[in-house]
């Protein structure tokens, strides 16, 4: 058979084929088996007409052993589609779809878009004119054309990109006469399982308010204007609201005493404050036994979380859920890495349902392992100075942002105390020469923040994004959301704050080092030093300030009384 004819995807679920054997028999072993069970299923049929499931005995009972093969296929194939509409896979269908449409930037006509869905409201876009490949939903692309343009004139393309209108398309919901959706050609599906051509419904209209209004998601931060009339966003839904807990012991007593209660996991959209900004995480994570991160990372595959089926080399990329090797870890470990996230309820489910997978599979954290928080830099500004003030606020409050990394809410939970931050080793304070002036260039800023090296707890190192790698390893998904919460306040607090601004106390200068309380003040006196306990409650009530707005506060104050330093 030559080598062109051999398909690489599974007949029956469509899924990648890597096994020589599987890709031999166009079949993965887990189909094979289904289909098997089928034809078992068929002849016995064929044998007893009176189970009634078989039309025509006499038809069936003729047709040849390769035949009764493929129709064990297909109705393998079929009975896995009717699961994965009823919701195990919610996958709109695991076919490729082929879209054609004209491409704005390239001015091509008839540009070929293979969908290809991963989610029920995500597919992958793969592009024969660029030859890249986007992730799309039906309000968003990754794709510079969405990010640059479209969302900075989306009166001028109120359906958004090419690729969010071929992902339209390939639902039949875009009346686009130009739109010409057809199953992708696959030689070795034969036509009775080829998907039906989708029809467009031009009654549907396409929502777009959710493009109408710009975030940091779709910006770059050296456009100072549309940086601005996001981060009102933020000062609309996060304004100060006049507290400050240095001075109202009632205010502060009270956040303290709500803190004890659990955390409520949020999905709604309304947890990082409208502005539309990225997060990410990356989760590290140990196993009693060896091989079970490569169950993981199978389950992440089947659910459509992940591209890949097995543990990957370290720094494998991709544009879903990443697992790899970390060699920090026990036996390597697993390090699951996110794709690009935002504030949606869609990418709330996905984090839990990933920790659901790992803990499953016997996932644990230990003193080596991290959950590193990933922020998009778009709150900071081109002319460095919301830079230098991050770079003062991460200084002024090193011993606290220590302190709720450390935090275990799991050990709390079950009465038996704080977590204790898993040290330096990883996670290297902030240099104590940090400084750098309000017009330094951001490469500078970057560059001074992350000069404690590769292991510094905040990493700049990234262009679109800040690394904040205090956070000790975790499995609860509202830990892991209390602690982006206060990263992504700190991001948009540093924009916000001026030197006119009531809270311009909270970040003291590079230069005020009375006023600054890093890890070692406290680390070095014993828990019980009223001298220690005094200086952690006063720096912590100061970074309340800082955080300004009680949706922050309350997820700091939950992190700080789950850790110690």
């Amino acid at each position: 058979m030559p080598a062109s004819s051999i398909s690489t995807t599974c007949r029956v679920c469509h899924r990648p084929l890597r096994a020589a054997i599987s890709v031999a028999l166009g079949v993965g072993p887990v189909c094979v088996k289904r289909a098997r069970e089928v034809m078992a299923t068929l002849q016995a049929q064929m044998r007893d007409p009176s189970a009634g499931a078989i039309a025509s005995f006499e038809q069936q009972y003729g047709l040849a052993q390769e035949e009764l093969r493929l129709l064990s296929e297909r109705t393998a194939r079929t009975a896995f589609l009717e699961r994965s509409r009823r919701g195990r896979s919610t996958r709109p269908t695991t076919e490729q779809v082929v879209v054609t449409s004209n491409s704005r930037t390239r001015r091509s006509q008839n540009e070929t878009l293979n969908v290809e869905w991963i989610t029920d409201d995500t597919a992958l876009i793969h592009s024969s004119g660029s030859g890249r490949t986007y992730s799309v939903t039906e309000h968003s692309c990754t794709c510079r054309d969405y990010r640059y343009h479209v969302v900075r004139h989306p009166d001028q393309r109120p359906n958004g990109c090419r690729h969010m209108e071929a992902y339209r398309g390939a639902l039949g919901i875009l009346g686009h006469q130009h739109t010409q959706i057809q199953p992708a050609d696959n030689a070795q599906t034969s036509e009775a399982a080829r998907p039906a051509t989708i029809t467009p419904n031009p009654q549907i209209v396409v929502a777009t308010r959710e493009i109408l209004r710009p975030g940091f998601a779709g910006i770059d931060y050296t456009d100072e204007a549309l940086r601005e009339q996001v981060l009102s966003i933020w000062r609309e839904n996060r304004a100060w609201d006049g507290v400050r807990m240095r001075d109202d012991q009632v205010a502060f007593e009270r956040l303290m005493t709500e803190a004890d209660e659990d955390w409520e996991y949020i999905t709604d959209g309304s947890v990082l404050g409208g502005t539309g900004n990225t997060f990410g995480v990356e989760l590290e994570m140990e196993f009693d036994r060896d091989g079970a991160w490569d169950l993981v990372a199978r389950d992440l595959y089947n659910e459509g979380l992940s591209q890949y089926s097995s543990r990957q080399g370290y720094h494998t990329s991709g544009l879903l859920w990443i697992p790899t090797r970390d060699g920090s870890l026990a036996g390597g470990g697993l390090e699951i890495v996110s794709p690009v996230l935002q504030d949606r309820p869609e990418d709330w489910a996905q984090l839990r349902r990933v920790l659901e997978i790992a803990k499953h599979h016997g996932a644990k954290v230990s003193s080596r392992t991290g959950c590193h928080t990933n922020v998009g830099v778009g709150p900071q500004d081109s002319r460095t100075f919301s830079w230098q003030r991050f770079a003062r606020a991460t200084l002024a409050h090193e011993a606290t942002l220590y302190r709720i990394g450390g935090a275990n809410s799991e050990a709390y939970r079950n009465h038996q105390g704080p977590g204790k931050h898993r040290g330096t080793g990883y996670v290297s304070p902030m240099a104590n020469d940090l400084s750098f002036s309000g017009n330094a260039m951001p490469e500078t800023a970057r560059q001074r923040i992350r000069s404690a090296g590769h292991t510094s707890m905040i990493n700049t190192t990234h262009d679109n994004r800040i690394e904040f790698r205090y956070p000790n390893g975790s499995l609860d998904e509202r830990q892991i959301q209390a602690q982006i919460i206060v990263a992504n306040a700190m991001m948009h607090q540093a924009a916000v704050i001026t030197n006119e601004h009531p809270l311009s106390d909270t970040t003291p200068r590079f230069s005020e080092h009375s006023d600054q309380i890093r890890r070692n003040d406290v680390a070095i006196r014993h828990p019980e030093d009223p001298r220690r306990i005094a200086e952690e409650e006063k720096a912590f009530r100061r970074f309340l300030d800082f955080l300004g707005h009680s949706a922050n506060r309350k997820a700091a104050a939950w992190l700080w009384k789950r850790g110690t330093v």
